[in-house]
């Protein structure tokens, strides 16, 4: 953790993990601690507490032998926040389990909500955003190896509409935001050196 004003890390490095932090998201809880969640090569998203500088519960284990390629943080229609995983293998298995999924966590007791939820296609890699579409429903946007943009209810985690297309080569990012007009946005970012911007209204 680095202090902006100085540009000086404060305390010791945080130890937890096993592999590599490959996402970090910083955010609050219902109380109002601040918590941030981490993701690694490890399979495994961690919580931690901003203050404390420990560990929130133990690690919410994803699959295995995966690497969690993204996280977002949102907040559902019932007022639950969840910490969304994206999640793929580090090579195919046999038995038939799917390549990539993406796994939503109650961010309170770090418990899943629902089953996983498998992409389109075979992802072995894959991005995720959370928002609001323009009917104020809380959505989530994933894109991978499949080359889509894909908005699922966040309530729901039901596909809204079609896929978004266009990309040539893997989603290796995506964010999301409003324009001046109030329109809310998708930006993607993908292996063939194009960013592209999706309406959400």
């Amino acid at each position: 953790m680095w202090n902006l004003n100085t540009g000086k890390y404060i305390g010791k490095p945080w130890w937890g993990h096993h592999s590599g932090v490959t996402d970090i998201e910083v955010t609050h809880r219902a109380d109002g601690t601040p918590v941030f969640v981490t993701g690694t090569t490890d399979s495994r998203v961690r919580i931690w507490n901003l203050d404390t500088r420990k560990p929130v519960g133990k690690p919410l284990n994803t699959c295995f032998n995966c690497t969690v390629y993204g996280l977002a943080i949102a907040e559902r229609g019932d007022g639950q926040r969840v910490v969304i995983s994206a999640v793929a293998r580090n090579f195919p298995l046999d038995d038939g389990s799917p390549p990539a999924t993406l796994r939503i966590w109650n961010l309170e007791p770090g418990r899943p909500l629902g089953e996983p939820l498998t992409p389109e296609g075979d992802a072995y890699h894959v991005a995720v955003a959370a928002t609001t579409d323009g009917d104020g429903t809380p959505v989530m946007v994933s894109g991978g190896d499949d080359r889509n943009v894909v908005v699922r209810g966040l309530d729901t985690g039901l596909p809204l509409g079609g896929p978004f297309t266009g990309h040539t080569g893997t989603i290796s990012a995506l964010a999301v935001g409003t324009r001046e007009d109030g329109t809310p946005v998708v930006v993607s970012g993908s292996l063939d050196a194009t960013i592209r911007m999706w309406s959400l209204a």
